[in-house]
This record gives C-alpha cells, structure tokens and sequence, in this order.
C-alpha cells in the first residue's frame, strides 16, 4: 500500500504484488526519453490500484508487460507516453477498470496471440493512432469511450468484441483490417467520426449481433458481416 502521496520513479515488477494507492496522489512521472513508468515481469498476478503515470511526452509506455498471469489495473491513468498507456505483451490475462489513457501513441495495445484483455468502463481519449488496438488475442472492452483518436476501436488480427461502449469524434470509429481481423460490437455508439463510422479490409469480419441494435452513422468502409443471432 501506498501510505504517502508524492510522485515516484520507474520500477521493475518481478514479483507478485499489489499496489494501493487509495486515500493519496500516487504518481510516477517519466521524464528519461525511452523508459517505461512501470515494466512488469513475473509469472504472478500483479493488482495496481489508484495510480497515476505521467509520460510528459518523453517515456515509452506507462506500463509495459512483459510477463504476468493475471493484472489488474484499477483507477489508473496512463498519459503523455510516446508509445503506449499499457502495452501487453505477455501471454496472461488483463483486467482493466474505472482507468483512463490520455494523449499516448496507443491507449492499449494487445500484442500476444495468447493474451485475453477485458475493458470496463474505462475512456481512452486523444490517442494518436487508437484508443484500444489488437493486432493478437482477444480483447473484450465494456461500457468504455474512445473519443479523439486516430482510431477508436482497432484490429489487424486479434478478436475484439465491443459491448455497450462508445466510439465518438475519432478519425475512424472501428475499424478492422487483415483476414484474421474479427469485430464485433453490441448496443454501441458510433458516431460524428471524421473518416470512417467504421472500415472492415482485407477479409477482415466486422459484424453487430441480433439482438443489440447499434447507432452507426457516417462514411462506411467496407461489407459488414451478417449479424450474429443470439440465442
């Protein structure tokens, strides 16, 4: 637990823990050009509560994951990284809730075949290429809100299933591209995107469900798949 406020430096996680900063103004600020604000890598679960990171334009990634089996990200705001808010890279499981990714390259970035991220109610807004990528894994993000990307919501490979969110004033709203690419949203907003509402290329499948009626207006890219049939 984090007992004092106060602004902290970057740390390597090679361990199991739990950091609690509940009660207190817990940062770490990344001012040296190139490095991560947090870098974990350990086979245990890691649990990071109510901190915030700071890239002031110079630091890579708020925190980059090498190897973890399960982290959980509460209450954390990752801004002003050149590179990523979090980028995943392990093969585990992430949970992220109630956080917010401001002003980096990507807001998230899902990069293992084997990963699975969930997203609640989580914003990403201002991201220069996407709030949310996944170029591999599965990536599942629930009532959250890109607002301000170059992309909201973005696949080149993974699986990305989008429910009850919002993808509004980005340059495209979801898009998809490459044949392994599979989107899929539910009861979404996506609207007011300058580019594209959404774009689906290079056989890549882009579909709602039936039930869960979606608000998509705007310039189209692309054939949507046939809506999926709940039973």
């Amino acid at each position: 637990m984090v007992v004092d406020s106060g602004d902290y430096g970057a740390a390597t996680i090679t361990q199991p823990v739990s950091i609690s900063a509940i009660g207190v103004v817990a940062s770490i600020t990344q001012t040296a050009s190139g490095q991560n604000a947090l870098t974990i890598n350990t086979t245990g679960n890691v649990t990071i509560t109510g901190l915030g990171l700071h890239g002031l334009g110079s630091g890579n990634d708020g925190i980059q994951v090498q190897q973890v089996g399960v982290l959980r990200l509460y209450h954390v705001t990752a801004e002003g990284f050149n590179n990523d808010g979090v980028e995943f890279d392990a093969g585990g499981q992430l949970s992220i809730q109630d956080s917010r990714f401001t002003d980096n390259q990507y807001g998230l970035a899902v990069t293992n075949a084997s990963a699975q991220a969930f997203v609640r109610r989580t914003s990403f807004d201002h991201n220069s290429i996407a709030g949310i990528y996944a170029p591999f894994g599965v990536v599942t993000a629930d009532d959250s809100s890109a607002h301000f990307n170059g992309a909201g919501f973005q696949s080149s490979g993974g699986t990305f299933v989008i429910a009850r969110s919002r993808s509004i004033f980005n340059g495209t709203g979801v898009s998809a591209v490459g044949a392994s690419a599979t989107m899929q949203f539910s009861y979404c907003s996506v609207a007011r995107n300058s580019l594209y509402a959404y774009r689906a290329a290079s056989g890549a499948a882009v579909s709602g469900t039936r039930p869960g009626t979606s608000v998509v207006t705007g310039t189209t890219s692309g054939t949507p798949s046939t809506a999926a049939t709940l039973q």
